[in-house]
């Protein structure tokens, strides 16, 4: 191990109360010498993408969220936290 930091994830909102996962993520050295990163973070692929904000539960609720309403979402909807809240 080489290093840690910590991520903060938003989920779905827990009896309409925000709710935020942290994560420890640990850094590691590559031992290959032809390898072009030096160090690679461990990755939570059934939890979020990789760099996501959001869950991948509560994107595909906001995703479900803006596809319901009557003129679709708009063009470059991006979700957010406060899409999330009001649902």
């Amino acid at each position: 191990m080489h290093d840690r930091y910590r991520r903060r994830l938003k989920d779905l909102p827990l009896a309409e109360q925000g709710f935020v996962i942290r994560l420890v993520v640990r850094r590691f050295i590559c031992g290959a010498a032809d390898c072009p990163r030096r160090t690679c973070a461990e990755r939570f692929s059934r939890l979020a993408a990789p760099y996501a904000r959001f869950t991948t539960r509560l994107n595909h609720a906001l995703e479900r969220e803006g596809s319901r309403s009557p003129v679709g979402p708009a063009p470059g909807w991006q979700p957010s936290w406060a899409s999330a809240r009001e649902g």
